[in-house]
C-alpha cells in the first residue's frame, strides 16, 4: 500500500506520536521512510551580524534538537522490529 513515507518532525510530543505511526506503517508495508527535520534561521537573520553568539547558540540548540529527534527515531525503529 505505501512505498515511501515522508515524515516531517520538530521533536514535539505530537511529532513523536506521528513518528511512531510512520515507523509502524513503514515496517508493516515494507516502505521506505524518509525523515525531514528543518531548522528555521528566520528569527535570527540579521541579528547574527550584531550578536553572533545569539545565532550560534540558536543553531547549536537546533543541531542538538535534531540529534535528539534522530536518536528517538532510531529507538522507535528498533522497537517496531520487535
Amino acid at each position: 500500500m505505501f512505498k515511501h513515507i515522508l515524515l516531517g518532525t520538530d521533536g514535539s510530543a505530537a511529532s513523536e506520536h506521528a513518528a511512531t505511526l510512520a515507523v509502524g506503517l513503514a515496517s508493516q508495508h515494507g516502505a521506505k521512510l524518509t525523515v525531514l527535520y528543518v531548522v528555521d534561521p528566520y528569527p535570527y537573520l540579521g541579528i547574527g551580524e550584531t550578536n553572533p553568539l545569539g545565532f550560534q547558540a540558536y543553531m547549536a540548540a537546533a543541531q542538538q534538537h535534531g540529534a535528539q529527534a534522530h536518536r528517538w527515531l532510531r529507538y522507535a525503529r528498533r522497537q517496531s522490529r520487535k
